[in-house]
């Protein structure tokens, strides 16, 4: 980690064994990343900072991991505001659960379908 625009001002290392594509929560106070450590699947960290007094944070804590793709370029997960919930792409091919998973749909133009409804009320 270091401070912006001052890059200079320091440096922090907050990870423990490495780490990729870091997200900030929308509360400021909490980092998100991507873990890979040897041996192991890829997981999902988080770091708790306080950066009111100082520069402080916390240990690293794994919250969870899975068959989730991470290998396309640039960022792969995001996290509601609240924190709480993270949205990525599950990994289809190594999925063996055999539990169906829930699809999502995109609808392109959808306010050309709108227009029509709405002009009638």
């Amino acid at each position: 980690m270091r401070p912006f625009p001052n890059v200079n001002a320091g440096r922090w290392q907050i990870t423990t064994d490495g780490g990729s594509r870091p997200v900030w929560a929308r509360s400021g106070r909490e980092v998100f990343y991507l873990s890979t450590p040897a041996g192991r699947d890829v997981a999902i960290m988080s770091v708790p900072i306080d950066a009111a007094s100082g520069f402080r944070y916390g240990n690293p804590t794994r919250l969870f991991g899975g068959p989730y793709v991470f290998s396309l370029p640039g960022r792969m997960f995001d996290v509601t505001a609240d924190g709480q919930e993270f949205l990525m792409i599950k990994d289809a091919q190594t999925e063996t659960s055999g539990q169906t998973s829930a699809s999502l749909v995109f609808v392109l133009n959808w306010t050309e379908e709108l227009l029509p409804r709405l002009a009638t009320k």
